[in-house]
């Protein structure tokens, strides 16, 4: 499974150690993972979001906390995108 990581130095200020993340479900975010911690709210839609062989329903409203090093995917519901 291939996948990028995206790095804190690229992404984040010097002194940051997690990264806060409002999305919403309208774009698929494909597979990657960070070397950082994560905090994701749902802004707006419905889809999923998939952690190794774990789907999970994401939907308005929910949020999440994903470790360092941790591949991941998020994507539409099929009516959305």
């Amino acid at each position: 499974m291939e996948y990028e990581t995206l790095r804190a130095d690229r992404l984040m200020e010097p002194d940051d150690e997690i990264a806060v993340s409002r999305t919403d479900t309208t774009i698929r975010c494909p597979l990657h993972a960070h070397d950082f911690i994560e905090l994701v709210y749902i802004e707006s839609g419905r889809g999923y979001h998939m952690i190794g062989e774990t789907k999970a329903r994401i939907k308005k409203g929910d949020y999440f906390i994903l470790s360092p090093n941790v591949p991941h995917e998020y994507a539409p519901d099929k009516d959305q995108s």
